[in-house]
């Protein structure tokens, strides 16, 4: 009897442990399915961080890019601005020099109108004191 008692013992004992076997294989395969899910989820994220480094740097890229343009973009904006500057103060210029022609042609234009004037009240004036008399083209040679 003490034999069968001990045997009952050792098969209750048994029992338990492969139940607790049975629990802890349990536990151990949700633990490691969670943690294949974990390393999932990882590579999952580390995918997704990729992707995003790539598109980052893509994008600074492409910034560095349009910084580029847009300082050569203001560079020739300022170069055109200077030319501008520059053209306007010669188109003054040239106004300036314009306009003192224009004055000096219209001084002379005034002096020649007065040379005139006076050399047509001289000549009225020679006709006026003796008849003066030009002779024609064919006047003038001898007829034989």
């Amino acid at each position: 009897a003490n034999s069968d008692n001990n045997m009952q013992r050792m098969e209750s004992m048994l029992k338990e442990k492969d139940e607790q076997i049975t629990s802890f294989r349990q536990e151990l395969n949700k633990s490691e399915s969670a943690y294949k899910d974990i390393i999932a989820q990882r590579g999952e994220d580390n995918k997704s961080r990729l992707k995003l480094e790539k598109e980052k740097t893509k994008l600074q890229k492409y910034l560095r890019l349009l910084k580029g343009e847009r300082i050569n973009r203001d560079r020739k904006l300022q170069e055109n601005e200077t030319r501008v500057d520059i053209l306007e103060k010669e188109n003054a210029s040239e106004r300036e020099r314009r306009s003192d022609s224009e004055k000096e042609i219209r001084k002379l234009s005034d002096l020649l109108i007065q040379h005139k004037s006076r050399a047509k009240a001289a000549f009225d004036g020679l006709c006026s004191e003796s008849i003066v008399y030009f002779p024609t083209k064919n006047e003038g040679k001898s007829q034989v």
